[in-house]
C-alpha cells in the first residue's frame, strides 16, 4: 500500500483549504458524486456562449528522478464503498461506474492494465507523458508526488484514466491535451500555472469525465470544449484565482459545435472572471455549481446555445450578471431552482423550449441552500485518497 497522500496544495476564497473525505472508499464517494435519479432517453444538440477577461501566469517548475512505467492489475471492478480511506484496486476501480451526466458512458482505462508513473520528469520511461501516449487501454496511477513541469501540452489517448488519488500530483508550465480521442476520465490532479489551457479537448473527442481537480493560474481556460467535442461531464473541480473558466465553442461560425453535450456539476468557481462557462452552439446542463465572486459575468449564452440551469448558487460580488444572453434571437435558458445572493440576477429566454435533461441521463438535484454552499466550498478540487494498486 502507497503512502498517506499529501495535503492539496491550494488556497481558497473563505474556504477550508484542505478537505480530507473520511468514511468511505477511494472512488466510491457517495457524498461528493452524488446518487442518480430515474429518467432515461435521448435527444439532439445546440448552444451559445459569452465573453472576455485575461489573467497572466507563468511557466511552473518541477523535479524528478528518471523511472520506469510498471503495470499491474486488470479489468473493471464492481462493489460499493466500503466505509474506509483505503480502497483496494477493485474498490479504486469502481471509479469507472460513477459519472454522471453526459459523460457518463467515459470508463476510461478500465478495460486495460494499471500503469504506474514512477517519475516526475516530463518525458521518458516511467512518465506521465510516456503512459498517456500509449496505445491500447490503461489506468495510469502515480507513484510520486511532486510538480511534473511540462513544456508542452500532454497529449492523452483514447481508453485511459489519469488517476491522481493516492498522491500530491501538480501539473504546472502546459496542460492536457485530448484531441480527437474517446474515453477518457482525468481524477484528482492539480493544475497550477501554466500556458495555454490547463484542459483542451477538441476535434470530436468523446466520452470524458474531469472529477475533483483544482486549477489555478493558467493564462488561457481552465478548461475549453471547442470543434465538435462532446457528451463531457466536469464535476467536483475547484477553479480559483483564473480568468477563462469554461469555454463551449470557440468561434461565433462554428454551428457545427451544435453536436457539443456538456454537464457540468458540484463544481466552485471561486473568484473567477467569467466562462462558467461561455456557450455558443450546443447544450449545458448545470446544476448544483457554486459560483462566487465573478468579475464580469457568471455564464453567458448566445447565438443558438441552450442552457439547462438548475439549483446552482450564485453570489455575486461587483458584477452582478449571473447568467447573460447574447443579443441573438435563438438562444433558449432555462433557469430553476437556482439561489440568487448579492444582488445576483439571471436572465431566461424560451425557458420552456430548452432540452430536458431528464429525457437523456438520470440525475438527482441537491437544494441550492447554506448547506450545499458549505459542502462545495469544502469538497470541491482535489482531496487525500489512498487507494491500493
Amino acid at each position: 500500500m502507497h503512502a498517506p497522500t499529501i495535503a492539496a496544495r491550494r488556497v481558497r476564497s473563505g474556504a477550508l483549504a484542505v478537505a480530507a473525505l473520511l468514511g468511505t472508499s477511494c472512488g466510491d464517494d457517495d457524498s461528493q458524486n452524488g446518487p442518480s435519479g430515474t429518467t432515461g432517453g435521448s435527444e439532439p444538440t445546440a448552444g451559445d456562449g459569452g465573453d472576455d477577461g485575461n489573467t497572466t501566469a507563468s511557466g511552473g517548475e518541477g523535479t524528478g528522478s528518471g523511472g520506469t512505467a510498471s503495470t499491474s492489475g486488470n479489468g473493471p471492478s464492481t462493489g460499493g464503498a466500503t466505509g474506509s480511506t483505503t480502497g483496494g484496486a477493485s474498490d479504486c476501480l469502481d471509479l469507472a461506474t460513477q459519472a454522471i451526466g453526459f459523460g457518463r458512458n467515459a470508463r476510461g482505462g478500465v478495460d486495460g492494465p494499471v500503469v504506474h508513473v514512477t517519475t516526475l520528469d516530463d518525458g521518458g520511461p516511467g512518465s506521465l507523458r510516456e503512459a498517456a501516449a500509449m496505445d491500447g487501454a490503461a489506468w495510469i496511477v502515480f507513484d510520486v508526488s511532486g510538480t511534473i513541469a511540462l513544456g508542452s501540452p500532454v497529449d492523452v489517448t483514447s481508453d485511459k484514466t489519469l488517476d491522481g488519488r493516492n498522491q500530491d500530483v501538480v501539473l504546472s508550465g502546459s496542460g492536457l491535451s485530448l484531441d480527437g480521442v474517446t474515453n477518457v476520465i482525468v481524477e484528482n490532479l492539480t493544475f497550477d500555472m501554466g500556458a495555454g489551457d490547463a484542459l483542451t479537448i477538441i476535434d470530436g473527442t468523446t466520452d470524458v469525465w474531469i472529477d475533483h481537480l483544482s486549477i489555478t493560474g493558467y493564462d488561457d481556460g481552465a478548461i475549453d470544449i471547442t470543434e465538435t467535442a462532446t457528451d463531457v461531464t466536469v464535476s467536483w473541480t475547484h477553479v480559483y484565482q483564473f480568468g477563462k473558466v469554461m469555454l463551449v465553442s470557440a468561434s461565433d461560425t462554428a454551428d457545427y459545435d451544435a453536436v457539443i453535450r456538456v454537464t457540468s456539476h458540484h463544481n466552485f468557481f471561486d473568484g473567477t472572471e467569467e466562462r462558467h462557462p461561455r456557450l455558443r452552439f450546443g447544450r449545458v446542463h448545470a446544476f448544483n455549481n457554486l459560483v462566487e465572486g465573478w468579475l464580469y459575468y457568471g455564464m453567458r449564452i448566445h447565438l443558438t446555445g441552450q442552457l439547462v440551469s438548475e439549483n446552482n448558487v450564485f453570489i455575486a460580488g461587483a458584477n452582478e450578471n449571473a447568467i447573460v444572453l447574447g443579443d441573438d434571437t435563438e438562444v433558449r435558458v432555462r433557469s430553476t431552482g437556482d439561489l440568487l445572493q448579492g444582488g445576483a440576477i439571471v436572465e431566461e429566454k424560451s425557458p420552456d423550449l430548452a432540452f430536458v435533461p431528464a429525457d437523456t441521463y438520470a440525475y438527482e438535484l441537491d437544494p441550492a441552500d447554506d448547506a450545499l454552499i458549505e459542502r462545495l466550498r469544502e469538497l470541491a478540487g482535489r482531496r487525500d485518497l489512498v487507494c491500493e494498486w
